[in-house]
């Protein structure tokens, strides 16, 4: 063969076909009946001609070949030893992040077992079944369920038990059933002694909150907090692992729960020490003192920091994309520049992918796809940037955070322009008929999957039409809409609420001047949303003046005062432009605009109208661009 060149010789001992069809021909020359044994005869002799240090680099080629002989595999002491080649060919698919590959290694592995494994060879198949969990999940494989099965059917103690449950929460949390994953996360901690409250009522989460308080106050310094020593005990955690869990399924249906877990999570640390879920205790504690209730700024971002500091301390092993989303998405946002926080999102997406963490990874993606509208990026490049975040989010079956992306995506689209139905493109549906069936599972839900993604679709649609200038139709209906699905919203302040609180001022005071009849009811939700600001305004002066100075115009505007009005039609202009938020420059841009006309003052309205384009044009928004054009022509 060689001498005919068929086959090249690399080295003494290594030859090469020298083309695929030449292979593809020898091997059809093969019997089929002789096919599997001839690779499980080549995996033999790969087997022990490889030298150990070059074993993990013909891993894959060894198990290729085995896996395709694997009904030939008969004696016990061959069924242990390939599974074994196949849990080291998947831990080498992990630690290169092939996830697909990892999960096809270890569930052959598990194949090759007999069912008398469990009894005979108990480690290895309990690694093997705990291996494929953890690549299952990543790739929302449903086979995740017959594992969990096999755990529990044959598990030796209590611990083995709970590495299965622990899979069927994080599984049936990505499909959005939240109110099972805290059913079950209940009993389970009621097993470990950490039971929660039967009724948690704002009684009960104030005691827990004082006492945590109390308990942080012990340690004056955040050094001390720093310098906790590692937990040892495996009780607590693995109670801190079904808590961690269980607020992930809380945020989505009883949030009610978030406050009384985070502080259990963080008495469990400061009682015991520190471990790779501490920091993200730390990163949630701080979101409830940031939140509506406490607002408590200052110690909010200083959990923060404590979170971050921790993390990074521990290297990637502590990397927890839930603290991206905690520190970058809910509590920087009050003291920083929003745009400070859209690059750490993503490294929280990176991240998380990484280390194989899925579900919080696209949950730093969707807290950036709120961010950025908030920030005014550039609506071409997110346009691009969505499209492959989409892609990702569908290949990993992550449904519903496609959808949430999806909705991002079709805001841009609209923006920019384009007449493409995102929704179409990716899900064979058109956005009405996607979004009017989120809608209603968002009003009628009784809080058992994403109904806070859902909640994104009024909030997209109203900044939609209220950037647009109307029509007033669709921007009543999408406020209306708005105002029912989050009557059972968190606390919790995400981006798209404090961007939807600026909005709906916006509106309060724009419907308040048009419609007589109504206008104490719209004046005093434009007044509330003031009060917000001025507050907020105090935390981060980059994120809310500008908003706050545009809700001021618009009430001096509404009380005739047209002086007051245009200085601070000018102060919103002005810090929307110094703080980088060019959408808002734009916006402020019409408003004031609309103001000139009203007192008559066309020339001044055209400069206003000609600044506003500038901005659009800028930020990408040809359909705002193509609204002034039309604006100004009247002019």
């Amino acid at each position: 063969a060689q001498s005919n060149g068929f086959i090249l010789c690399i080295n003494q001992n290594t030859m090469h076909w020298c083309h695929d069809s030449v292979m593809q021909a020898a091997y059809k020359t093969i019997s089929r009946s002789k096919i599997d044994s001839f690779h499980l005869l080549i995996a033999g002799r790969l087997l022990i001609r490889t030298p150990q240090d070059d074993f993990d680099e013909c891993v894959f080629e060894i198990v290729r070949h085995m896996n395709k002989g694997i009904n030939l595999i008969k004696t016990p002491e061959q069924k242990c030893d390939g599974a074994q080649l196949n849990l080291r060919a998947g831990q080498k698919a992990m630690s290169s992040r092939s996830f697909h590959s990892a999960a096809k290694y270890f569930v052959c592995g598990i194949k090759i077992l007999s069912d008398e494994s469990w009894g005979d060879n108990y480690d290895l198949t309990l690694d093997l079944h705990r291996m494929a969990g953890k690549a299952l999940l990543v790739i929302g494989d449903e086979r995740i369920n017959t594992v969990v099965a096999n755990i529990l059917a044959n598990a030796k103690c209590f611990e083995d038990e709970v590495l299965a449950h622990l899979f069927q929460m994080r599984y049936l949390t990505s499909l959005g059933q939240s109110n099972e994953v805290i059913r079950l996360g209940t009993d389970l901690l009621q097993k470990l002694d950490e039971s929660l409250p039967t009724e948690v009522s704002k009684n009960v989460i104030m005691q827990e909150f004082i006492r945590t308080k109390a308990k942080l106050k012990t340690f004056t310094e955040e050094n001390s907090l720093l310098g906790l020593p590692h937990m040892t005990d495996k009780k607590k955690l693995t109670a801190m692992l079904i808590l961690s869990y269980t607020l992930e399924a809380a945020i989505h249906c009883q949030p009610f729960l978030i406050p009384l877990l985070s502080f259990r999570l963080l008495k469990l640390t400061l009682d015991h020490g520190v471990s790779y879920l501490s920091a993200s205790c730390f990163a949630t504690y701080g979101c409830w003192l940031v939140n509506n209730l406490i607002s408590d700024f200052e110690e909010g971002f200083r959990m923060g920091q404590v979170a971050t500091k921790l993390m990074n301390r521990g290297g990637e092993e502590y990397m927890n994309a839930r603290v991206f989303v905690s520190v970058y998405g809910l509590i920087n946002v009050w003291r920083q520049p929003f745009q400070a926080c859209l690059d750490m999102l993503l490294e929280g997406y990176e991240g998380g992918m990484r280390q194989g963490d899925i579900e919080n990874a696209f949950n730093c993606l969707a807290m950036y796809g709120q961010m950025i509208i908030c920030c005014g990026s550039s609506l071409r490049e997110m346009v691009e940037c969505f499209r492959l975040y989409c892609k990702n989010a569908i290949m990993f079956k992550k449904h519903v955070y496609a959808h949430s992306l999806v909705g991002q995506l079709q805001l841009a689209l609209s923006l920019i322009g384009s007449s493409e139905d995102a929704y179409q493109t990716f899900f064979k549906t058109t956005k009405e008929d996607s979004e009017h069936g989120y809608i209603q599972t968002s009003i009628e839900s009784d809080g058992g999957g994403y109904i806070n993604h859902f909640r994104l679709i009024p909030f997209r649609n109203k900044l939609f039409f209220v950037l647009m200038d109307g029509p007033d139709k669709e921007i009543r209906k999408w406020y209306e809409l708005g105002q029912k699905v989050d009557e059972t919203s968190t606390q919790i302040i995400f981006p798209r609420r404090i961007y939807g609180f600026f909005i709906d001022g916006m509106i309060g005071f724009s419907f308040a001047r048009k419609y007589k009849d109504e206008r104490g009811i719209w004046e005093e939700v434009g007044s509330s949303m003031i009060s917000k600001f001025e507050k907020w305004s105090e935390s981060s002066e980059w994120n809310f003046a500008n908003k706050l100075y545009l809700l001021l115009a618009e009430r001096y505007f509404l009380h005739d005062d047209q002086e007051k009005a245009f200085e601070y039609y000018d102060k919103a202009i002005k810090a929307a432009c110094d703080h980088r938020f060019l959408h808002e420059e734009g916006l402020a841009n019409v408003a004031a605009a609309k103001c000139c006309i009203h007192y008559d003052k066309k020339e001044e309205a055209l400069i206003h109208y000609a600044n506003a384009k500038e901005c659009y044009q800028r930020w990408g928004a040809t359909a705002l661009v193509n609204m002034i054009d039309i604006r100004s022509s009247k002019l």
